[in-house]
């Protein structure tokens, strides 16, 4: 097992295990003995991983499984599953044990940093994007109306629980379109990470073992190496958020049909256009974007019933939009964010971003 170390918001450090376990029979060990054990897991899990409940099983343990939707990510969500945990009546020495994709870790982790104030809550991510990206770092949320993580908190889980051998249930669309969330931060701040990766995109899904762990690993301390320059996304970690200012949009508009990471992609090469129409970068940038999507089998069009006006409205609800204008996170090229004075958004007119619409379908 490998122990990487990501930056913490309430502590200095928390610790994320890789493991090679194919049994998973490494995890009891890693957990402390408490009351009562709250496990949230995504019900789909439930049926295919009864092992792993098993082995959190312990005196009084309470399973909650949940739907991994956008739903269920909300205040309405949140106040069903408190409910169900008010009735246990819980003590601050209880823990919750959050298991699934980034959804269920989120729901998870605001939970656990809200009831009574904060009780000791632990991820094990299931997907690939959980495992690289949603569940490292300290930002706990949920959707409120039509905007996608504006109400949270940042608080740190125990630990993260990293095993490549859960991904092994996923299907390869679903596989492919979560491998963007590394691609994403290796485009923004890497050059020689994206070029190494790139190479690699056709065959990650039927990839061995080793592979995948170097994959993983690879990805992971991409994502801390930004965490720990800036954990709360005030300049440099902006560069996690590429492709998200369109790619929530999309998502948000058809979340039933189109996966987070299928809505970042399209929202990635939307975001080189626009790199391009403002004269940041080259025409090299958008056709590099073009195959990554290629090479993975992922949409690079708009559905034809997202219209751009669709869109338009939906930018207004982003969380990171001030005073009325949209921002962006943009590339210069490959690696290279356009950076004005520290600052790593850009300003983009309306008029613009219409345009770049416009040729996305």
């Amino acid at each position: 097992m490998n122990i990487l170390q990501c930056t913490g918001y309430v502590k200095d450090r928390y610790p994320i295990y890789v493991s090679t376990d194919a049994d998973f029979s490494d995890l009891p060990a890693l957990l402390p003995v408490s009351q009562k054990r709250i496990v949230i897991i995504d019900e789909k899990l439930k049926q295919l991983f009864p092992h792993v409940l098993g082995l959190l099983t312990q005196n009084e343990t309470h399973i909650f499984p949940i739907g991994a939707t956008e739903d269920n990510k909300s205040l309405k969500g949140l106040e069903t599953l408190f409910d169900a945990i008010f009735d246990l009546k819980p003590s601050r020495d209880d823990i919750i044990i959050a298991i699934g994709g980034g959804l269920v870790t989120n729901i998870g982790g605001l939970a656990g940093s809200l009831i009574m104030r904060g009780i000791r809550f632990y991820y094990i991510p299931t997907t690939l994007t959980s495992q690289i990206d949603a569940s490292l770092g300290s930002k706990q949320a949920v959707n409120f109306r039509d905007a996608k993580n504006w109400l949270g908190t940042y608080n740190d889980p125990e630990f993260c629980y990293v095993n490549p051998y859960f991904l092994d249930t996923i299907p390869k669309r679903a596989f492919n379109s979560q491998v963007i969330e590394g691609i994403k931060l290796c485009l923004a701040t890497d050059q020689a990470l994206f070029t190494a990766t790139f190479k690699q995109l056709e065959n990650l899904y039927s990839a061995p073992l080793e592979q995948r762990i170097d994959f993983i690993e690879k990805m992971i301390a991409a994502k801390l190496a930004v965490l720990a320059k800036d954990l709360l996304e005030e300049n440099y970690g902006m560069s996690m958020l590429y492709g998200h200012t369109i790619g929530h949009a999309i998502e948000m508009l058809d979340h039933e049909h189109i996966s987070h990471g299928e809505g970042v992609g399209i929202g990635m090469l939307a975001a080189a256009r626009i790199s391009h129409a403002l004269g940041l970068a080259d025409q090299h940038l958008i056709d590099i974007h073009m195959e990554v999507l290629d090479r993975l089998g992922l949409p690079t069009k708009i559905p034809p019933h997202i219209t751009p006006a669709h869109i338009l409205e939906k930018l207004s609800y982003n969380k990171k939009n001030y005073g009325g204008k949209i921002h962006f996170v943009l590339l210069k090229g490959i690696g290279q964010m356009a950076d004005h004075a520290g600052d790593y958004f850009t300003i983009v007119p309306p008029a613009v971003i219409s345009a770049v619409l416009e040729e996305s379908y």
